[in-house]
């Protein structure tokens, strides 16, 4: 149950990320010279990255709403820890150790350096590894949450519709 929930989160990331690299940049006359098989390849793993945090998250709190709150207010200073907007090289090492725990830190320059220089997986090899170490712990964290949820004292039985 929780591969059929990642999978399909991941497949509504991925979709928005082919968007974005396939057809945004296109339309927009964004500069690129990309590789694009390299790009849908990260993007894989990135949507699966992303989908088991969320479920992570959603499942660690107990309404749906404060998941959507807590990555409301993480995500700009997510953006200024990723390196985009400030260097990582100005920024304290305790911050660069954090973001590298974020998605968004490997997939940005994992991203930059598939669709604008035209680098091959293997150029990319510590953004791969960074987020497919992030994948590994994202989704250990999603299914030990989710199973914990499951568990709860007091909680009622699920409801099936078969009868034994």
């Amino acid at each position: 149950m929780l591969l059929g929930t990642l999978c399909g989160f991941a497949a509504f990331v991925f979709l928005s990320l082919l968007y974005i690299i396939g057809f945004m940049f296109w339309f927009q006359d964004y500069p690129r010279g990309g590789n694009f098989g390299g790009a849908l390849a990260f993007s894989a793993l990135t949507a699966l990255t992303i989908a088991s945090l969320g479920i992570a998250l959603g499942a660690w709190f107990a309404d749906r709403e404060r998941a959507f709150q807590v990555l409301l207010t993480t995500s700009v200073p997510f953006v200024f820890m990723c390196g985009i907007v400030f260097p990582r090289e100005s920024m304290p090492a305790a911050v660069n150790a954090l973001a590298q725990l974020i998605p968004t830190t490997p997939g940005i320059f994992g991203f930059i350096k598939l669709n604008q220089m035209g680098a091959h997986l293997n150029e990319i090899i510590p953004e791969l590894l960074n987020m497919g170490a992030l994948f590994l712990l994202y989704s250990g964290l999603a299914s030990w949450a989710v199973y914990k949820r499951r568990n709860l004292p007091g909680k009622p039985a699920p409801v099936t519709l078969v009868e034994n």
